[in-house]
C-alpha cells in the first residue's frame, strides 16, 4: 500500500515508522527541515515542503496514493487548511487527525473520510486496563463492554476450554488462546513469544501461562481475571 503522511510531529512519526516496518511505501511531509531530516533513517521517503501552499502540495503523488494521513494536530488552521486542499485533489481516502470536539466537527463537515483522535482513544483505551488490571491488553467496544487479553487463572490450569463453562459462569465469550511458543531470529537465537493456537474447540486443554482473549462486559471481566 502506498501512504502519505502530512505532519510529522511525535504521532506522525511513528505511524510513518511503523507502516514503513510493515513493508508499506511510505511518504512523510512537514514543514520543518529537523523533522524530515530526522526520519531519513527510519522511512522511505521524507519531504520538506509546506502541504498549505497548493503548488507545492502537487509535487505530492496524490492520485497514487492509497489514503493520505493528515496528522498535524497543534496548528487546527493548518491542518484544516491542507484538508480542505486534499479534498479538492479528490485522494482516494482522507484521513484527519483531530484534537478536540471542535477539530472533529468541522473535519467532518468538510467530508474527510476517517477521523482519529489518537489521545482520546489512548486515554480509554489506559483507564480501561487500570480498570480491568489483570488485563495484558484492552479494546474498547463500548462504554460497557471489552475485548481483553486474561492471563489464565491458575484455578483453571490443566482443565478444558468447556470444564471453566466461561459463558455460563461468567456471560463472557472466549475469542482465541494464546500460548508460549519459541521463535528463532536471523542469528539463529531463541525467543519466547506468543502465538495464537491456530483451532480450538471445549476439549483443548488449558496451560499454565494461556492467555485467553474474551469478549464482555467490564465487570464480567473483572471477576472472572480476580478467580
Amino acid at each position: 500500500m502506498k501512504y502519505i503522511v502530512i505532519g510529522l510531529g511525535h504521532f506522525g512519526a511513528v505511524l510513518s515508522e511503523k507502516l514503513t516496518a510493515m513493508g508499506h511505501e511510505v511518504i512523510g511531509v512537514d514543514i520543518d527541515p529537523q523533522k524530515v531530516e530526522d526520519l531519513k533513517q527510519t522511512v522511505a521517503t521524507t519531504i520538506a515542503l509546506d502541504s498549505r501552499d497548493q503548488n507545492a502540495l502537487n509535487v505530492l503523488p496524490l492520485k497514487d496514493a492509497d489514503t493520505v494521513f493528515v496528522t498535524i494536530g497543534e496548528d487546527f488552521g493548518a491542518s484544516i487548511h491542507i484538508i480542505a486542499l486534499l479534498k479538492q485533489h479528490k485522494v482516494k481516502r482522507l484521513v484527519g487527525r483531530a484534537v478536540s470536539p471542535l477539530h472533529k466537527t468541522v473535519m467532518e463537515a468538510i467530508g474527510v473520510d476517517e477521523i482519529i483522535m489518537p489521545e482520546q482513544e489512548y486515554a480509554g483505551t489506559y483507564a480501561s486496563r487500570i480498570e480491568v488490571a489483570g488485563a495484558s491488553d484492552v479494546y474498547i467496544v463500548d462504554d460497557q463492554s471489552l475485548i481483553a487479553e486474561i492471563p489464565l487463572p491458575a484455578i483453571y490450569v490443566g482443565q478444558t476450554v468447556k470444564d471453566i463453562h466461561l459463558n455460563e459462569n461468567f456471560s463472557l465469550m472466549l475469542i482465541a488462546i494464546k500460548r508460549n511458543d519459541t521463535e528463532k531470529n536471523l542469528l539463529g537465537a531463541t525467543r519466547q513469544t506468543k502465538k495464537l493456537l491456530p483451532k480450538f474447540d471445549d476439549q483443548t486443554p488449558l496451560q499454565e501461562k494461556d492467555v485467553l482473549l474474551v469478549f464482555g462486559k467490564i465487570g464480567d471481566i473483572k471477576k472472572f481475571e480476580s478467580m
